[in-house]
């Protein structure tokens, strides 16, 4: 989300150099490649609904044309704030280094400018691509970490509506982590879509190797929620050889 909104807000500022040159009215061009993926996105494309509204947030701030991009950082930098067992994202930003092609890139003639731009949509695209997938990624490991925690979980189908569903009776898509009854994410998945696609929530397609049932997911053992642990294997040793 940090470098999306980084890469739009100077892809706005690139944008309206653009509109304003003179290039820019003769060139004929009526959408540039930046507008074209920010329609894709409004419209939803194969995004679900979560994700596209981050993405319409961050477009919100991006065009203010009084916002400043944040400068990028080195990987070496980027990497080590994110190290360390246990640790949360550093909430202080590293040290900063300059762009060097954002310097460059206010140096450039028209011509050159509008190929910049259009390398811009391409590096969006690919962003918004892996921002839906770790969206949708998170949302089936929470809901599996839901059912494993609460083995007495009860759910609504969004496709039928029938509330009060035990595990043994609802499914989880791990394509996108949308639950609904066996029935309905069966029907869905046979037809290469996600249960919520009716309501036009989730457009991620689906097939029936993505179909999980919520109850095959196992349960918690109380002792986990108690103290430190190690993992099966290693409890199942230690139980043998006391």
């Amino acid at each position: 989300m940090r470098e999306l909104l980084r890469k739009l807000i100077r892809a706005f500022k690139t944008e309206r150099k653009l509109r304003g040159s003179r290039a820019r009215k003769e060139s004929g061009i009526k959408i540039s490649h930046f507008k074209q993926a920010l329609a894709e996105w409004e419209q939803g494309g194969d995004k679900d609904s979560e994700t596209k509204a981050i993405l319409a947030q961050l477009v919100a701030e991006a065009e203010d044309p009084d916002a400043v991009p944040e400068p990028e950082t080195s990987s070496e930098e980027e990497e080590q704030a994110t190290k360390g067992k246990g640790k949360k994202l550093l909430k202080s930003v590293p040290k900063k280094v300059s762009s060097k092609k954002n310097e460059d890139e206010d140096e450039m003639d028209d011509a050159d400018l509008e190929w910049a731009h259009r390398e811009h949509a391409h590096e969006l695209r690919a962003l918004a691509k892996e921002l839906g997938g770790r969206v949708r990624s998170l949302r089936f490991f929470q809901c599996v970490r839901a059912f494993q925690g609460n083995p007495e979980l009860l759910t609504t189908c969004p496709a039928c509506q029938r509330s009060g569903l035990p595990p043994a009776e609802v499914s989880i898509l791990s394509s996108c982590g949308h639950v609904g009854c066996h029935a309905c994410v069966a029907a869905a998945s046979a037809s290469e879509a996600c249960v919520q696609q009716a309501s036009g929530h989730c457009k991620v397609p689906a097939s029936s190797l993505f179909v999980v049932p919520a109850d095959s997911l196992g349960h918690d053992k109380k002792a986990d929620a108690d103290g430190r642990h190690w993992g099966q294997k290693l409890e199942d040793i230690v139980s043998l050889i006391q």
